[in-house]
């Protein structure tokens, strides 16, 4: 599934190092290398402390979960913590996971809404989907109505979060 919908995500573009401007990683998987002062232990015993580059977890506090990532350049996302963010960095866009923080397989679909958003426009190269549409159309009907549950995105609240919309108590309406 993660090929399938990687490969998808080609017709979105590509960053000038040749990778995908959209990606989906698995968050236990995701390394990135690290600058800065780290314990050393082994088996549970501190051996030491050292100050250096490190591999580490890129996304230790999400476990198990897909993640759908977007490439930014480096004049955005540089920092000298990071090494390797001098030729930008993949940030995080979409956890995939319901309103419970349960588990949601990736699908095309979403992953397109998402992309459709996000780059303001659809995709130029829609054959790819279309052949990917009968396969997968089956799996995602039901998480697209799974994401769409965990986004509560209705009218007030999308007037809320852009700040065209406030909440008045009960004891000031009449006022």
């Amino acid at each position: 599934m993660q090929k399938t919908i990687n490969d998808y995500l080609k017709v979105w573009g590509l960053n000038p190092h040749g990778g995908p401007l959209v990606r989906l990683i698995w968050s236990d998987d995701s390394r990135e290398l690290r600058r800065g002062t780290f314990n050393e232990f082994y088996r549970g015993i501190f051996l030491r402390e050292f100050t250096g580059v490190k591999s580490c977890l890129k996304y230790e506090w999400i476990k198990e979960r897909w993640v759908l990532e977007r490439w930014f350049p480096p004049d955005i996302t540089f920092n000298l913590e990071l090494p390797e963010s001098k030729n930008g960095s993949y940030e995080p866009i979409y956890i995939f996971q319901d309103k419970f923080g349960n588990a949601l397989s990736p699908n095309v679909r979403v992953v397109e809404l998402i992309c459709q958003a996000m780059f303001n426009q659809p995709p130029t190269h829609c054959e790819i989907h279309a052949a990917l549409e009968d396969d997968l159309d089956r799996k995602d009907k039901k998480e697209t109505t799974d994401l769409e549950d965990g986004l509560e995105m209705s009218v007030i609240s999308t007037q809320l979060h852009q700040r065209e919309a406030i909440i008045v108590p009960k004891e000031y309406e009449n006022d």
